[in-house]
């Protein structure tokens, strides 16, 4: 897969969904996403976002979580 399919989870719209491809963070806070079950493969949908550089909420793994758009912005995914 080329780079040219990836977007950052903050790309992406209202209940768009998408696969995590990788994680470009941190060890620390990669660590701490996949702890929250964010892993490459998994999907997730995007549930509501604030405007400007408020955080995101996400559908992953069956459980709602909310991430602040500087972590979100880590995480590059492809759309479903």
């Amino acid at each position: 897969m080329t780079k040219e399919h990836l977007i950052n989870l903050t790309s992406l719209k209202k209940n768009q969904h998408a696969v995590i491809i990788s994680i470009t963070a941190g060890h620390k806070a990669a660590k701490r996403l996949a702890d929250m079950g964010l892993t490459p493969n998994t999907p997730v949908m995007i549930v509501r976002k604030t405007l400007f550089c408020g955080p995101i909420e996400i559908k992953v793994r069956g459980s709602n979580l909310i991430l602040g758009k500087g972590v979100a912005s880590k995480i590059l995914v492809k759309k479903l």
